[in-house]
């Protein structure tokens, strides 16, 4: 980038003539410096999977063609070309469909409140209501305790997915899940197990709950 005016050369002095070009390096490193910035967005860009800068065509009219018909992709009235929404594009996620409905339902008879004598049966109008339950339950390893002919104690060992843990892999995986996925603060997470009859402290099994802990023993257990 030039210099915005120039200076005669009968009118610069040694300090005028330094500041010039100190000026015209700052001004060269400014731009290369640009350009490096430049590359290393598109770099981080491409790393990430995220699109470029979009290319944004100028709104230009189409010219008026007597072959075109109304609700074309051609139509020039609104100079847009029509999206064809029947299609997504590559951006477009893949939609998911819903599971089937559970197959086998409870079955809960309701009959009127007042049935008046004489009245006739004539079967059953189905009404299918689904419902989630969470149940807490506790299990209580027994680990087997021998001693060998050589004195040495032998254990009967836990299964790999509670290792370490007091608390088993589906209620670890649906605290991860609420925490990290559905965005549920530590302490409504925290009374939220609470409501649903899972003994746990606010500090040591709650940790012990989110992540592993090297194979040491959650604490404070009772």
């Amino acid at each position: 980038m030039p210099f915005p005016f120039d200076i005669p050369d009968n009118e610069k002095s040694e300090l005028i003539s330094k500041i010039l070009k100190y000026t015209t390096r700052t001004q060269e490193e400014n731009a290369q410096l640009k350009e490096r910035v430049n590359i290393l967005e598109q770099e981080i860009h491409r790393l990430k999977g995220l699109n470029g800068k979009p290319d944004i065509k100028p709104n230009t009219p189409k010219n008026d063609d007597s072959s075109s018909k109304p609700g074309d992709d051609n139509d020039a009235g609104a100079g847009h070309q029509k999206r064809d929404t029947g299609k997504p594009d590559e951006r477009t996620k893949k939609k998911r469909k819903k599971p089937p409905k559970p197959s086998n339902p409870i079955r809960k008879r309701v009959a009127p409140v007042n049935i008046p004598e004489g009245s006739e049966y004539k079967g059953l109008n189905l009404y299918g209501v689904q419902e989630i339950t969470f149940t807490v339950s506790l299990i209580q390893y027994e680990l087997e305790h021998w001693v060998t002919p050589d004195g040495d104690s032998i254990y009967g060992r836990l299964p790999e997915s509670v290792q370490g843990y007091h608390f088993g892999p589906e209620l670890r995986s649906y605290v991860l899940h609420q925490h990290h996925a559905c965005g549920v603060t530590e302490q409504q997470l925290l009374e939220s197990l609470w409501d649903r009859g899972v003994s746990i402290s606010s500090y040591d099994h709650f940790w012990c709950l989110k992540r592993k802990t090297g194979g040491v023993p959650c604490q404070k257990h009772s």
